[in-house]
């Protein structure tokens, strides 16, 4: 019976390889027969031994599409014969029956090729975190504040992008130089982490403040005299009319004299501000300035922004022990009755580390600014960074621009707090959350195993081993046995943790048999945390998951919605986008100062917000997915609306703004991030804005470009700078090498040249003027383009008209590009249905977007290894 049993099997298997053997000889027959002659005849031209355009090489695909390695290449072939792009129309068509005939073969070929892909599943690389769910990790695992000013990723190489994410596993690489920024990240975490019981940090708690209480005036001193005295009349009106404020009783009695000029050119260390220590009861001034220093000064282009001049409050010696600090201060802009240009600007930087905190306008009215920051200890600071420097620095920048956008009063600031290291008790609520209390009994061992198994359990996201935990305990004896206090002897299990590839992998371990398997539960709340939230499960996921309750349909969805409600989906507003439209890429380009002065880190910082809030909009208030291509409505803060030229914004908040026909079209492409991506910072590149369209919006990416086709200025470097864009471009398509794609991608480019650089509208180029020294007036811009099909497109209307026309291929497009995001690896041919579903259930909701996002957790592709 066994033998019969060995027999039968060997002979299925047989069969099944004679089958196959027989369908790949036939494929191959009909292919040599039907289809190579048609492709030789019209396409090995520039497709075949003697040229490759675009790197596509058809004389030597694999015919067998359903078990050979060129399916996707296939795949291209059909799209660009579908859509007529192929072959080129200055080259000899095929017939209509030759072209059906080619169409209906791979067609068919495909469709097997598809049923079969998805029988055996699309392969899964095993992955690592990437730096933002690194980041987002060890922030939820450990609870401490994480920013620019406490980064364990620092040092991090970047993350390689694939298909323009950069969370695919198969680009995900780990060298030695991994290894080795991963246990330094694992220490400098577990440092922050574990404080000593017994020795709290001294908590300080200063308020600065003008010793004249109406102190610290802004008064931009450029200008022409009768700006110059229009400042000083108005600040003789302003001052008339602030009256000395009586302080409160417990902060001491003010002198009643008035200084216009807190912020004045030349002015050193000053002591017209009081320092008082809060923490005494009742507060008492603190006047040892060789301790604590507060300075005014005024500098050209201080505070890292473009301006013609900055005044700056500068506070030193502050904030010496580590820990997380607030900084309040509250502040006024004196503006004249009336006036409707823009707002005062106020920075905040940290130092030694040139940390950028905070950025806001000022209100006409008191305001109070809030925020947290941390910083590493002092003597950590003085031995990498070598400075003395050390405080905070409130910048008062004096915007360059126009007369209509100039800044031309000021304000001041009524008084500026800083308070920390914060912590309600100690330890600190971190350090609390892995060090449970002992129970009574309980030995230093079993506590140790105790808290560790928890925080494995946690950080592997799925139960921890025996095996796993006993480890870590005995690296936790050895150190105690070594001398180390119960909290010192935990640092070196931690670590090793943090630096576990249990932790650092998202680990999805192949079944056995080689065929596809259900996630379990542990491992479905990974990939659906890591997808939303680029981060680890939270207790709810965890207990799901311990239940068993997670994979079924409905709890799946009412996760779904929770989810996404929560803060933490902010994480996938960030980063898809940052990925997907390359807004992380905005920080590349560095717009040339002379051309564009008003170019600064707010208007940047405002650029990449609007579009992650419009997008957050939609998401949040389900709206149409439609709305990413033409809007009625767009997000602003008022240095953006400023930018835009729309009147009527005050803040810096973002607030969603109705867009009237005679302003710029809604839509992603018409907002300043997207146009400046698409720029080098001194010119308009209308390639680079032709490919977004292309590639990121109808999913259809023009080819490399060859090795030899060089830049615009490169083939006319005598006269580039004399030439306008459009010109230089037709330049350009003269090259035989590059006229076949930049006749497809140019007009789409071409059609937002009414935009500089920097996104603002425009009617002509502008240039600099070397001899002049100034920027002048260029060439007329041109928007009209025809494209490769014929059709005729002037400006953005006309493109967001052609998109909505085809929403088919921008539905696909972002299906493909989030069905990456969330699975972590490439779409191949296996997904291919799927794309289709999520393209027509997206549709019949309502091109919805939580739509698509709730039916790719429930695909089989996300749910099964």
């Amino acid at each position: 019976m066994h033998h019969s049993q060995c027999d039968s099997r060997r002979f299925v298997l047989w069969l099944a390889a004679v089958s196959l053997l027989l369908c790949s000889s036939h494929v191959r027959g009909d292919y040599e027969k039907a289809v190579r002659p048609i492709l030789k005849e019209y396409c090995f031209s520039c497709h075949g031994p003697k040229a490759q355009k675009g790197k596509l090489t058809l004389h030597t695909l694999d015919p067998d599409i359903v078990n050979g390695k060129d399916a996707e290449h296939w795949q291209e072939v059909l799209n660009q014969l579908n859509v007529g792009d192929m072959p080129p129309k200055e080259k000899p068509q095929p017939t209509a029956i030759e072209q059906q005939a080619v169409i209906d073969w791979i067609t068919d070929r495909l469709q097997h090729a598809r049923k079969v892909a998805q029988q055996r599943g699309a392969k899964h690389v095993i992955r690592r975190l990437n730096r933002a769910e690194y980041r987002n990790t060890i922030r939820d695992l450990t609870g401490l504040h994480l920013g620019p000013w406490f980064d364990p990723t620092a040092r991090f190489t970047t993350d390689t992008a694939t298909d323009g994410l950069d969370n695919i596993g198969s680009g995900l690489l780990v060298s030695d130089l991994h290894i080795q920024n991963y246990l330094a990240a694992a220490k400098q975490v577990v440092d922050a982490l574990v404080a000593d019981p017994d020795e709290p940090l001294k908590r300080v708690h200063w308020r600065i403040e003008p010793l004249y209480r109406q102190g610290a005036i802004y008064v931009p001193t450029s200008g022409d005299r009768r700006e110059r005295e229009a400042h000083k009349a108005f600040l003789a009106a302003e001052m008339e009319r602030i009256k000395p404020r009586r302080a409160e009783k417990d902060m001491g009695r003010f002198d009643g004299r008035i200084h216009k000029h807190e912020f004045r050119q030349g002015a050193k260390e000053t002591k017209d501000y009081v320092v008082w220590d809060m923490t005494a009861n009742p507060p008492i001034p603190y006047m040892d300035f060789k301790d604590i220093a507060v300075r005014v000064s005024r500098g050209a282009g201080g505070c890292g922004t473009n301006v013609e001049n900055a005044h700056r409050l500068i506070v030193r010696h502050f904030m010496h022990d580590p820990g997380l600090y607030r900084i309040r201060v509250r502040s006024q802009a004196f503006l004249p009755d009336g006036w409707d240009g823009r707002s005062p600007q106020m920075n905040f930087f940290l130092h030694p580390e040139r940390v950028r905190l905070h950025d806001t306008t000022l209100e006409p009215k008191d305001e109070s600014h809030d925020f947290l920051f941390y910083r590493e200890g002092w003597q950590t600071l003085q031995q990498s960074m070598q400075q003395r420097s050390w405080g905070i620095e409130i910048g008062f920048p004096y915007q360059a621009g126009d007369k209509k956008n100039r800044i031309p009063w000021g304000g001041h600031i009524e008084w500026v707090e800083i308070e920390g290291p914060l912590y309600e008790q100690w330890p600190p609520a971190p350090h609390r959350s892995i060090f449970l209390p002992a129970r009574i009994g309980e030995s230093e061992a079993q506590r140790a195993e105790r808290i560790l198994r928890r925080f494995m359990t946690k950080a592997f996201r799925r139960p921890a081993e025996d095996t796993e935990v006993e480890s870590m305990v005995a690296m936790y004896l050895a150190e105690r046995q070594e001398g180390a206090t119960f909290e010192g002897a935990m640092k070196a299990p931690l670590v090793a943790v943090l630096a576990s590839p249990h932790f650092l992998y998202l680990v999805e371990p192949n079944p056995q048999d080689g065929k596809r398997r259900q996630l379990n539960d542990y491992e479905l709340a990974a990939r659906l945390s890591y997808f939303l939230w680029s981060s680890m499960p939270d207790d709810t996921l965890f207990a799901l998951a311990a239940k068993g309750q997670l994979s079924q349909p409905k709890t799946l969805r009412e996760q779904v919605t929770r989810m996404l409600a929560d803060p933490k989906s902010k994480s996938l507003i960030k980063n898809f986008t940052g990925q997907w439209l390359g807004l992380r890429n905005l920080a590349t380009v560095q717009p040339d100062q002379d051309l564009f002065p008003e170019f600064d880190p707010l208007l940047e910082a405002s650029m990449i917000a609007e579009t992650q809030r419009f997008f957050e909009e939609i998401l949040r208030h389900d709206l149409s997915v439609l709305n990413l291509l033409h809007s009625d409505f767009t997000m602003l803060n008022e240095r953006l609306a400023w930018h835009y030229g729309i009147t009527g914004i005050r803040g810096n908040h973002f607030r969603r703004v109705a867009l009237r026909p005679e302003q710029r079209p809604g839509g992603l492409l018409t907002q300043a991030s997207i146009l400046t991506i698409g720029s080098d910072g001194f010119r308009t590149l209308p390639v680079n804005r032709g490919v977004f369209v292309l590639d990121a919006l109808l999913g259809d990416p023009p080819p490399p470009p060859p090795p030899n086709a060089g830049t615009l200025e490169d083939l006319v470097i005598a006269e580039a700078d004399k030439l306008s864009t459009a010109k230089l471009l037709e330049l350009h398509r003269r090259n035989s090498a590059c006229a076949a794609c930049h006749a497809k991608i140019d007009p789409w480019g071409m059609a937002f040249e009414g935009y500089d650089p920097i996104g603002r509208e425009r009617t002509h180029e502008l240039k600099w003027h070397a001899k002049k020294r100034r920027a002048i007036q260029g060439s007329p811009v041109t928007t009209a383009g025809t494209l490769a099909d014929g059709r005729q497109i002037n400006g953005p209307a006309d493109v967001n008209k052609y998109l909505l026309q085809s929403e088919d291929e921008f539905l696909d497009s972002l299906a493909e590009k989030l069905l990456a995001y969330a699975l972590g690896r490439r779409v191949t041919l296996a997904d291919a249905t799927l794309v289709e579903d999520l393209r027509r259930n997206t549709k019949r909701d309502g091109y919805r977007l939580r739509s698509m996002i709730e039916n790719i957790v429930l695909s089989d592709a996300f749910r099964m290894r």
